[in-house]
């Protein structure tokens, strides 16, 4: 279950807002990012024992902080599609598509 939300102008700023909201809950948790994880930001993360982070990219620095942590796992996901990109329209018609 999610146990906080929040923006920020910076990632770290944004996290922070967000352990703000519940961080007995967020202890042991997963964080994820939607933009690129540095290094003000990892070293924020890893404060408290965090098992996932789930970033679209990680700065060098960051990659250096999080793989100094013994178990914890850092999923690069790349960046999400653009929602406003068009896509394939399909339309259906009598015996196909």
């Amino acid at each position: 279950n999610p146990c906080g939300v929040a923006e920020g102008a910076s990632l770290v700023e944004a996290y922070r807002k967000a352990l703000a909201c519940d961080p007995v809950s967020a202890f042991g948790g997963i964080v994820a990012v939607n933009r690129k994880l540095d290094a003000q930001a990892a070293h924020a993360i890893t404060d408290i024992f965090t098992e996932v982070i789930i970033a679209p990219e990680a700065s060098e620095e960051a990659l250096a902080i999080v793989g100094a942590k013994k178990n914890l796992r850092l999923l690069l996901a790349g960046s999400l599609p653009d929602p406003r990109a068009g896509g394939m329209i399909v339309k259906s018609v009598a015996g196909g598509l």
